[in-house]
Formats: C-alpha cells, sequence, structure tokens
C-alpha cells in the first residue's frame, strides 16, 4: 500500500507529524524519537518524521526501519525561505490528513506549532527534554504566542515540568510528566567480548565494579545526584 493511501485512512489510523530540529546524530532525543515512532501500534497510528536540519547518515537509520522521513530543510523560522517551507510543509499536512504534531525543539516548538495550528491540527503537543538552557528571551516572547496554540505539554522529568511552570508561565495541569523508559531486552544484546575489549582498552579489572554514565553535562541530566548515589553506594561494592 502507497504510503499516501495508509495516511488516507483516517477512520482506521490516527496520523501523526513529528517535527524535530535535528537529526544528524542518534542522540537522546533523535533516539527517544525513534522508539516512539518505531514502537507505537501500527494498526492505530501513521507516522510522519519532519527535520529541519539533517544528515544521511540518521536519514537512513530512519528510512531503513521503515519510518517515513520529510526533510524540510530550514536554515532560520523566519524570512521568505521560511515561509515557503511554511507552505510546503502545510501541503503535507492536507495531504496526509495529519490528526496530530508533535514537536522537539526550539525551531520546532515555535515554528512547527504555528504551522500546524494554521493548517488545521485539532491536536498539538510539546514535547520538552531540557531546562530550556538555549532558549533566549526572543523564543519566550514569541512562545507566549504559540503556548496558546499547544493542547499539551509533555515533560522528560519533574525537574523539566517545573521550569516549564516557572519559566513559561505553564499551568501544571496542561503539563504530564513521562519518564524516559528502558527496555531490559537490549541488555540481552550485549556482546561480551565486546564488553572484555572496552574492559582491556581502559585497563580495567574483569571483576571491577562498572558505573557509567553517557550524556550531555547539563544541570537536566541529575549530575549531583549520579555523583551522590556513588558516594552512598561506594562501602557496599566490593
Amino acid at each position: 500500500m502507497l504510503i499516501k493511501e495508509k495516511f488516507a485512512q483516517k477512520n482506521k489510523k490516527i496520523n501523526i507529524l513529528f517535527f524535530i530540529d535535528y537529526l544528524h546524530y542518534f542522540g537522546g532525543t533523535e533516539r527517544f524519537l525513534f522508539n516512539l515512532v518505531t514502537r507505537l501500534n501500527h494498526d492505530l497510528f501513521n507516522c510522519m518524521v519532519c527535520p529541519f536540519s539533517f544528515n544521511q547518515y540518521a536519514l537512513k537509520i530512519f528510512r531503513d526501519a521503515g519510518i517515513h522521513v520529510e526533510p524540510t530543510p530550514l536554515t532560520r523560522i523566519y524570512g521568505l525561505s521560511a515561509f515557503k517551507q511554511a507552505s510546503k510543509i502545510r501541503g503535507l499536512i492536507r495531504e496526509y490528513n495529519i490528526d496530530i504534531v508533535q514537536t522537539f525543539n526550539i525551531d520546532s516548538d515555535i515554528y512547527g506549532t504555528i504551522i500546524a495550528k494554521f493548517s488545521g491540527v485539532p491536536l498539538i503537543i510539546s514535547s520538552r527534554r531540557d531546562l530550556g538552557t538555549y532558549r533566549k528571551k526572543r523564543h519566550l516572547m514569541v512562545s507566549k504566542v504559540t503556548h496558546k496554540y499547544v493542547s499539551h505539554f509533555l515533560a522528560v522529568c519533574d525537574a523539566v515540568a517545573g521550569n516549564l511552570s516557572e519559566r513559561e508561565r505553564i499551568a501544571s495541569k496542561r503539563i504530564t510528566t513521562i519518564y524516559n523508559g528502558f527496555d531490559f531486552a537490549d541488555l540481552a544484546k550485549v556482546d561480551p567480548s565486546r564488553v572484555t575489549e572496552l574492559r582491556k582498552r581502559f585497563n580495567i579489572g574483569s571483576s571491577a565494579f562498572v558505573i557509567g554514565n553517557v550524556s550531555h553535562f547539563r544541570p537536566e541530566k541529575g549530575y549531583h545526584i549520579f555523583f551522590a548515589a556513588i558516594r552512598k553506594v561506594r562501602p557496599s561494592i566490593p
């Protein structure tokens, strides 16, 4: 069945469009979006991903998984080029009968929300995954308008939800916290020989207890909790 035909079956499935600012590597937000789209019930939902900045490596990962990706190059969310892309995106929304738009990152929250609103999308979701470190005053000023168009906000943790409520004056009833999940089945895929190789490379004994953390060094990652936890469990580790 053609992709357009799949999205046209509105009486059978819900059509979702995901806006994301960057799709260059397989980072936290990209991985979250990938898992979300691939694990949603395909009998109930059709999904499309629309990145504003991207590379072929990331596009291939998504497309190889059967995800419908519509790259929409965008260097800034204002000006003639942004207006032209808005016209293209609006056409996609109508062509694929989009029911829900979910946005990730700053430009998507502003630009994507405006396009979705004036394209008649009935439900707009803003997904927040940081403490707004990169949101400048100009972003917050514009957001005072676009927030009115957002149906609901999703926060990755309580700290993000609290920041959204305090800094951007979003009522708590409009925010739902959904924590990142972890599929323990992924642990079964770990190659023991690879683990042994890494221990040798970093001169870590085979019986040494190892705790790892791979993430950006930013406040929302909770490093203070991580380090405090290490100090507490250290006496119990052989």
